[in-house]
């Protein structure tokens, strides 16, 4: 989470946010899941819920996830010729 004082000095709409170039503004009302703090200019999305959502990707399966990831960068055999 940002570590700036709640809506002191930010942005409280997105247009101003947009306005004055700032990546996060604060509007002290709580998103979908409760959460008061700030969100993202680019995106309208609480920067809790997107913290939450990612560490729970990161952490869940990651042995099946890796293995998806070799699979899928796995290079292709070396062809001695393009004749093959």
């Amino acid at each position: 989470m940002l570590n700036f004082n709640q809506g002191k000095g930010s942005a409280k709409s997105r247009a101003e946010a947009i306005e004055r170039g700032m990546p996060v503004f604060f509007t002290g009302e709580p998103c979908r899941n409760g959460h008061v703090g700030y969100r993202s200019t680019a995106t309208k999305r609480c920067k809790t819920c997107v913290s939450t959502r990612t560490s729970k990707a990161l952490g869940r399966n990651d042995v099946e996830v890796k293995r998806r990831l070799d699979a899928h960068f796995e290079p292709e055999p070396y062809k001695e010729t393009w004749d093959e």
